[in-house]
């Protein structure tokens, strides 16, 4: 009887953890009320497991620490910022993201991970066959996604899945591709096959999305991968790769079309022209950097409140530096130390930091009984963590967004999971 109940708690779990990805994934598709599904999904898996009854020894992670603080920063900056209710929406963004956290700290284990992650394989197989229909017939999931002529012609085919912003939807593929890159060593032939698909299919979707960033770190991600896996195992990947690209690039004209153009934007050429052809938007950016600093002296390093650097943004362009009416800082640290202070911004740099050296040290020192599979994914997952930053300076802000929060949250239960000394994941 016992081992029926553990049983079916197991599967519960599991059943718990799709459920909760799933509904964030889908986002606005859903819509109840006054909120998307998953709003719902998250509070009332949250009252589920306090009602049943939780054990904060459980979360001692640096993740879940600097989300508390970051949660309890934002609740307090609402005293004095200059939005309350733009501030106390932010307030409640972060605790979604803090309870996603915790629902991945009270569902996740080492018996349901690799479950989870050949779960998310198919997530990624799902949003790149969504692309893939997006570019083909240029209709779109979301309904307003062409809702003006602009963006109309400008976004007709560019695939944007879930996300009314191409590059968002660039920002999650970046972040959920990890797992594709440990799945091409599972134990099962499926999941290989389907992993090595996502490696192609995913270029090719961020190529369509234009997001320059994005595709430039999953160059990267590509290179890291070849370099840290075994020599044979990366040259036939890296030839099945080229096979499955130079097939599209000669049988599909629009593919060719969409990748010369992804590439071309990423030639040392045009990024040294980007000023240029896009408006100055890079100054643009620096602008807003530098008036964040402006916003973090004159609140003595204390943040001027969450999410209100857009409240003031046009005034300090109007003081300081001219950011061309954008009032959206365009980069995840820069708004995390303008809007919640120094104390959140170095927080979060030293939980990235952290968070490297302990996957390393997973790598390193996880036993050959182990699966290689869970080795791999601390190695793709250090670089993705460790970019996460850069990530965010894709989309115009990604704390709205729970969906791109997932893998950061899934970090945090397999440092958890895995670490082998406590020493490696203490501040």
């Amino acid at each position: 009887m016992l081992i029926s109940l553990q049983n079916s708690q197991k599967k519960l779990n599991i059943f718990f953890l799709y459920l909760l990805v799933v509904t964030i994934t889908i986002g606005p598709l859903v819509y109840i009320g006054v909120a998307s599904l998953y709003h719902f999904v998250i509070l009332g898996l949250l009252a589920f497991v306090l009602c049943l009854g939780i054990h904060t020894a459980d979360f001692k992670t640096n993740i879940m620490r600097f989300l508390l603080v970051w949660v309890a920063e934002a609740l307090v900056s609402v005293l004095w910022a200059p939005d309350r209710m733009s501030a106390l929406r932010y307030v409640y963004y972060i605790f979604l993201i803090f309870g996603i956290c915790v629902l991945f700290h009270c569902f996740l284990c080492r018996e349901n991970l690799i479950t989870f992650s050949h779960f998310m394989v198919v997530v990624l197989l799902i949003c790149n066959l969504i692309a893939f229909w997006e570019m083909r017939t240029g209709n779109h999931l979301l309904k307003n996604y062409l809702s003006t002529p602009s963006r109309l012609r400008l976004l007709k085919f560019v695939p944007g899945g879930f996300y009314l912003n191409p590059n968002d939807f660039a920002t999650f593929i970046i972040q959920i591709i990890p797992f594709s890159f440990a799945g091409a060593f599972s134990s099962k032939r499926a999941i290989r096959i389907l992993s090595a698909f996502n490696f192609v299919a995913s270029f090719v979707t961020i190529c369509a999305t234009q997001s320059r960033t994005q595709i430039i770190l999953l160059l990267g991600m590509f290179l890291f991968y070849m370099l840290a896996i075994p020599k044979r195992r990366a040259l036939a990947y890296g030839a099945l790769a080229c096979a499955a690209m130079t097939l599209l690039y000669f049988i599909d004209p629009d593919m060719k079309t969409v990748i010369t153009k992804a590439l071309e934007s990423v030639s040392g050429e045009a990024l040294l022209s980007i000023e240029a052809l896009e408006g100055a938007s890079v100054s643009t950016r620096m602008n807003l950097m530098k008036n964040a600093g402006h916003i973090l002296l004159d609140t003595f390093g204390f943040g001027i409140g969450a999410g209100c650097h857009r409240s003031v943004m046009s005034a300090y362009s109007a003081m300081y530096f001219d950011t061309r009416g954008v009032e959206v800082m365009h980069n995840l640290l820069g708004e995390l130390f303008a809007d919640y202070g120094i104390i959140v911004g170095a927080l979060f740099v030293v939980t990235i930091i952290s968070a490297c050296r302990s996957m390393l040290h997973i790598y390193k020192t996880t036993k050959d009984t182990e699966t290689h599979e869970v080795r791999i994914l601390s190695l793709v997952l250090l670089y993705s963590f460790g970019m996460f930053a850069v990530c965010g300076m894709s989309s115009s802000s990604i704390l709205q967004l729970s969906s791109v929060w997932l893998t950061f949250c899934f970090t945090s239960v397999f440092i958890k999971l895995f670490k082998q000394s406590p020493k490696v994941d203490a501040f």
